[in-house]
């Protein structure tokens, strides 16, 4: 452990509150900017302050001692003070290192305060100015304690993608029924165009103990369908309206540990209305179970169950029940972290037509380094999916569909705490009925945080 000189131990005898006797100590500015150091780390915030104000009252504009001021008006309960010492320290700073510390101590202030967001927005700021490993690895843990503390979690999405098939179209001009060749309407067939979209997922915890956590929130999703040229010759009568899609639930969420080992289980329920071009598409309703285990070597094991129902608004369609059960498993292997998926689903309805069983399996893997500091990850997933009952074929509807994906992470375009996220998709559906044998290639862009 450092000593103190004996003319610091002095300056903290003269000036402490704990002090038995006064003495008379004489100390240079640079000593009582180390004497108040010291006392903030002997937890003596109150004659850190005493010292800082001194030093204030010569010259008002002095950024270290604006931040060591913040810190122990923060330590003595004084949050509005400690925010105000931070702004001021704030709107002085010039260099990345100033503008970091300047934020993480209005961040500090803010969260003592119990203004967990607002800590969360001025961390996110200091992400923009954070340069080194050690100032990265403090955010980190900075933000994961604010957030851990803050009964409100808030996630907000954007993205935006060009797309060769915006309308889930055919890939086909004709659809053969029953052995007789039909044309397509124009916007039956794939329309390319490019669509955007918003999501947003709020939620508030009612109640947390050290093995159990409780939600409620809200979910919204919103995307826009903007037609391309050649889209509007090919069907006139079309509009990216006709494509609109909006989602919004209501939202709860139970997680409990269940063993000492950190297994983990989650119910949830959701609540909501889909819809599509501009009018009420369903209702919907939904259960979930999760179990999550934590196996050796850093492996994972995630089992999902979920039952939902869609009560659809057309009165001529009858209500759908699915039921769901999910396998995710997640090992590092040849240094990267690979995830094996395996999901299977099944539809239930008094319209035979909307009955079907769906099977799908998928590898997807996160590369262990970044290339040329960007973050990559891949994947590809299959699936079949059978109708005994086809208004369009007498043996039934099966598709078959492939998907291959990649993303990439643009970490040095960073900012505030979020990087954008460069997705390539494309899926191939191939169906005995070409009504539903479709082609999609998309180019994304969306913002992932970093957090």
């Amino acid at each position: 452990m450092t000593r103190l000189k004996p003319w610091l131990i002095a300056g903290l005898l003269a000036l402490s509150p704990l002090s038995g006797q006064a003495q008379s100590v004489t100390l240079s500015p640079v000593q009582m900017h180390q004497t108040a150091r010291a006392a903030l780390a002997a937890h003596n915030p109150a004659l850190a302050l005493a010292l800082a104000d001194a030093l204030l009252k010569v010259s008002p504009d002095q950024f270290g001692i604006l931040i060591l001021k913040s810190r122990a008006e923060r330590d003595l309960g004084k949050f509005s003070a400690a925010r105000k010492s931070a702004r001021r320290a704030w709107k002085l700073a010039k260099t990345p290192n100033a503008k970091f510390a300047a934020s993480l101590i209005t961040a500090q202030a803010l969260s003592s305060a119990g203004s967990k967001t607002r800590a969360q927005i001025w961390l996110r700021r200091a992400s923009d100015h954070a340069t080194t490993p050690a100032q990265k690895a403090q955010l980190r843990r900075d933000f994961n304690y604010v957030r851990a503390t803050n009964p409100w979690r808030v996630n907000l999405g954007f993205g935006m993608n060009p797309s060769s098939n915006v309308n889930g179209g055919s890939s086909k001009d004709t659809i053969t029924l029953f052995g007789f060749p039909f044309a397509l309407s124009d916007d039956a067939k794939a329309l390319s165009g490019f669509q955007a979209f918003a999501t947003a997922d709020i939620s508030y915890r009612l109640k947390e103990t050290q093995r159990s956590r409780t939600s409620l929130g809200f979910q919204a999703y919103h995307r826009e369908t903007w037609l391309s040229d050649d889209a509007k010759e090919a069907a006139p009568t079309a509009k990216g309206g006709d494509f609109r899609y909006t989602s919004a639930a209501l939202t709860f969420k139970h997680q409990h540990i269940i063993s000492n080992k950190g297994t983990r289980l989650d119910l949830s329920a959701r609540l909501g209305r889909n819809w599509y071009g501009n009018a009420p598409l369903s209702n919907f309703a939904g259960l979930g179970a999760d179990v999550h285990w934590r196996l050796s070597a850093g492996k994972r094991l995630s089992l999902r169950t979920r039952f939902d129902l869609q009560d659809h608004q057309d009165d001529e369609t009858p209500n759908t029940y699915i039921g769901s059960f999910g396998v995710r498993y997640s090992l590092p292997a040849l240094g990267h972290r690979w995830t094996l998926s395996g999901d299977y689903q099944q539809s239930f309805s008094e319209s035979l037509s909307r009955e079907y069983k769906e099977f799908r399996a998928g590898v997807d893997v996160a590369l262990g380094k970044p290339i040329a500091g960007m973050d990559v990850s891949m994947g590809v997933q299959a699936s079949t999916r059978s109708y005994d009952v086809s208004r369009y074929a007498a043996d039934g509807r099966h598709d078959t569909s492939i998907e291959a994906n990649a993303a990439i992470t643009l970490n040095t375009l960073g900012h505030l705490g979020f990087s954008p996220v460069v997705t390539l998709r494309h899926r191939h559906t191939n169906s005995n009925v070409s009504l539903y044998s479709t082609n999609e290639t998309a180019l994304g862009l969306s913002l992932t945080s970093n957090f």
